[in-house]
């Protein structure tokens, strides 16, 4: 979330003011779909459907040095059949490029979601003789974002270059799982022998 908001930042203070080439965009979307095995379980799986859906907006500038694109959706997902694992999904993307010349493209990128995590534990049937396992359904929250920031760089025509550092996080709201974060860099170097052939 740093970068989003270091991203938000630079767009404020980079973007003119009143810039008529932003536009917004507002919608709905929805989707139905069938699981056989909701829960994950290794055996007597839950089948289900479900529909999930909600607005998105995006607010986007494609047309100058200056390129950005904010887009959010949530949405929630209602089971047929099921009780108790109806959800809401967030989903959020940033991104920003820069290019003050020809040669020159500065980005970032921002991924965000927070999605359910379902899965079933086995307890006990108390007050019986022989205890029978029965499936205690939890339906948890996961968060996932992903961050990337970069340049791109033409030393000529045919040769250029891409260098970026990436960031990835994977919160698990309960105790059921480890969280993990990570962070790496890639580069590359590319030149063009032939309109159809790359090094």
């Amino acid at each position: 979330m740093r970068t989003l908001r270091s991203a938000l930042l630079i767009l404020l203070v980079l973007a003119p003011p009143g810039a008529e080439a932003a536009e917004v965009v507002f919608g709905l979307e929805g989707l139905t779909g069938y699981n056989t095995n909701v829960f994950s379980q290794s055996e007597n799986g839950e089948k289900d459907g479900s529909f999930r859906g909600g607005p998105f907006v995006i607010l986007r500038d494609r047309t100058g040095k200056l390129n950005w694109e904010l887009d959010y959706r949530p949405s929630y997902e209602a089971w047929y059949t099921l009780s108790g694992i109806n959800s809401f999904y967030h989903f959020a993307n940033a991104d920003v490029s820069w290019r003050p010349s020809s040669d020159w493209d500065l980005y970032v990128n921002e991924r965000f979601s927070y999605t359910p995590t379902r899965s079933t534990t086995f307890q006990p049937v108390q007050g019986t003789v022989l205890a029978q396992p029965v499936p205690d359904f939890t339906n948890n929250q996961v968060l996932q974002n992903y961050a990337t920031v970069g340049f791109r760089h033409a030393f000529t025509p045919r040769l250029f270059t891409d260098v970026s550092a990436s960031s990835s996080l994977l919160d698990y709201k309960s105790n059921l799982y480890s969280d993990s974060s990570s962070l790496g860099g890639q580069g590359f170097l590319t030149y063009l022998l032939t309109p159809r052939d790359t090094v």
